[in-house]
């Protein structure tokens, strides 16, 4: 049995207790505010996505499919690789398995939403009072930010590639760390969408969330000998969607930093991405109507498209950047 995971944690753990380690903490109200968030984003996508006709998104899927021959698409022949390996509608409805798997994590920011009482006994939580459980969930905090990064880079990207005529491309390159981030996560977006296609890790949050919960999650991380108490979990009885969860959330452990002391520096700017984000997704969409029904492309409208677009483009890199100083990506 691969226990890489408890490793993972071991290290993290370990991190966290070091001599001359100062104690950092995730406040209750900042990882209420960053969840909000984290639900607009993903909202905003899905209601971005489906202001397309059911037409329309056939029409895209055919495109990306059309583009996709060409070596030099890059986004469009990862879309189609992904929709193959996840088995979703995606070859025929554009971004089918995205909003889909979009619309189950909302239902989990929901579901934690209602435990946030549970979850924050005390105002805030450290590595000395942190429990497995926690861990877990800040995994699933880990891996929705993968995927509503990756899903609006293959958005923009395969918008950039798809949106031509007679060989001209209509918009401008999209930042280079957007189909950077796509070939690197490619691999873990595809393994979270599988989780959630077959529900099995919506099924392993309601029993994390709900009471009784496995009693191995109960473990508080650090003894009060200020030592690991993870000798005192069995393991082995973990379900293995719990174990991914815990990787990802070990890997998190840098949470403690950004959500906590460095939260005030960073919450306008993770505010101010998702609100932007929401402008720049509709434009896109707005765009792409207009592009599938034959406007012209030399249009008064059209071109007053594309530079909101090449505008929003420059605003949320720019915001990136800022963000990822703290959280990486």
């Amino acid at each position: 049995m691969d226990f890489t995971f408890f490793k993972e944690l071991q290290n993290a753990i370990a991190g966290e207790i070091k001599l001359g380690a100062r104690m950092k903490s995730v406040n209750k109200e900042n990882f209420k505010e960053n969840l909000s968030i984290l639900d607009r984003r993903f909202t905003t996508f899905v209601e971005s996505i489906e202001m397309l006709s059911m037409d329309d998104r056939r029409k895209l899927a055919k495109r990306i499919f059309t583009y996709a021959n060409k070596p030099e698409n890059v986004a469009c022949n990862a879309y189609c690789e992904i929709a193959k390996q996840v088995s979703g509608k995606d070859l025929q409805y554009a971004f089918a398995t995205y909003t889909f798997v979009a619309n189950k994590f909302i239902g989990t920011f929901a579901n934690i939403s209602r435990a946030l009482d549970k979850l924050f006994i005390a105002k805030s939580l450290s590595v000395y009072n942190a429990q497995l459980l926690h861990v877990a969930v800040f995994g699933i905090i880990g891996d929705a930010e993968k995927f509503i990064n990756f899903s609006t880079y293959m958005f923009d990207n395969i918008m950039y590639e798809t949106t031509q005529h007679q060989g001209i491309r209509e918009l401008p390159p999209p930042q280079k760390y957007r189909i950077s981030f796509v070939n690197k996560y490619k691999t873990e977006f595809v393994s979270i969408c599988q989780a959630r296609l077959s529900n099995t890790d919506e099924s392993i949050e309601k029993q994390m969330l709900s009471d009784p919960r496995p009693s191995d999650l109960n473990t508080t991380l650090v003894g009060e000998n200020n030592e690991s108490n993870l000798g005192f979990i069995n393991v082995g009885k973990l379900a293995p969607a719990i174990r991914n969860m815990i990787t990802t959330g070990a890997r998190k452990f840098a949470i403690f930093r950004w959500l906590g002391e460095q939260w005030n520096i960073l919450k306008h700017s993770r505010y101010l991405k998702s609100v932007k984000e929401k402008e720049w997704l509709e434009t896109h969409v707005a765009l792409l109507q207009m592009d599938l029904n034959n406007v012209d492309p030399n249009s008064d409208e059209y071109r007053t498209k594309v530079k909101i677009i090449e505008s929003y483009n420059v605003m949320i890199a720019d915001l990136d950047k800022k963000i990822n100083t703290y959280i990486g990506d």
